[in-house]
């Protein structure tokens, strides 16, 4: 499947979606920037990794980002069935938290 096809079924499913990129990987640049925007825009997180012992540290990075999420929650205006709808989460008063969240969701 292309990048497009697994970002738009991730976004539907409304799930984060974690990349690692290992070995040959990192030496393609278009890959990795693949990687990245596939993570990016479903709220996950992308990694790259040098050494498979690596890897623990990774699982435990996405373990804690999943342990500490929030869900918000409210009513759009009424959309046609099927539209896509960006949204933006910001955070007021502080400037030593920092937001991640998807960049949408499917009406």
């Amino acid at each position: 499947m292309t990048a497009e096809h697994a970002i738009r079924r991730a976004r539907l499913a409304g799930v984060p979606v974690y990349t690692i990129a290992q070995g040959a990987a990192l030496n393609h640049p278009g890959l990795l920037k693949q990687l990245e925007s596939i993570s990016t825009t479903t709220g996950g997180l992308a990694f790259s990794i040098r050494e498979p012992r690596q890897i623990e540290g990774v699982f435990q990075k996405v373990a804690g980002d999943l342990k500490h999420g929030y869900l918000l929650a409210y009513q759009p205006p009424e959309g046609k069935p099927g539209e896509y709808r960006k949204i933006e989460v910001r955070l007021k008063g502080t400037k030593h938290n920092k937001v991640r969240a998807r960049e949408g969701y499917y009406q």
